[in-house]
């Protein structure tokens, strides 16, 4: 089957938009780069012939595989188009300014002799911070697995390291 007349199957079933083609059993993955994951179509087109063996989807994907792909669309910026590249970028430069400010805070409170932890405060959280924390663990079980893991790793190894007093 020549290359035009693959194409052509492959739009004849649904494939609207950029088409890759791989030569091993004429595998077609048709998807614009910048659209969203149910607009995707997988073919697998006999080489010979052009009849469709396998086609694939945004029905045929399984309910976690569909919230798995809604995530990374939305992660690379596809899902609400400009708005979530614009949100995606203010969210990463949000991270990269984090990491700076808390290296300065460190470096101001650090003390002057070593690199070792600043000195330990006494400090006391209001009860909505702490009910609001202990839901987010609640109902975001990562987070509260990596809040856990770390208080486990402080108290376990806090008292190896040196402590400015």
């Amino acid at each position: 089957m020549s290359l035009d007349a693959l194409v052509a199957q492959a739009r004849a079933e649904g494939a609207c938009s950029r088409i890759d083609i791989h030569p091993k059993g004429a595998t077609v993955n048709a998807r614009d780069p910048h659209a969203r994951t149910w607009d995707e179509t997988w073919l697998q087109l006999d080489a010979n012939s052009g009849a469709v063996i396998t086609k694939v989807v945004w029905s045929d994907y399984p309910p976690l595989s569909r919230f798995v792909a809604l995530g990374v669309d939305l992660h690379e910026g596809r899902f609400f188009g400009t708005a979530n590249q614009i949100f995606n970028t203010l969210v990463a430069m949000a991270l990269i300014w984090l990491s700076v400010t808390g290296f300065m805070g460190w470096y101001r409170r650090r003390p002057r002799r070593g690199l070792s932890a600043p000195p330990k405060r006494e400090l006391r959280y209001p009860r909505a911070v702490l009910a609001t924390a202990t839901v987010l663990c609640i109902v975001l079980p990562l987070l509260g697995a990596s809040v856990l893991a770390i208080a486990v790793i402080d108290r376990s190894l806090g008292h190896f390291l040196p402590r400015a007093t």
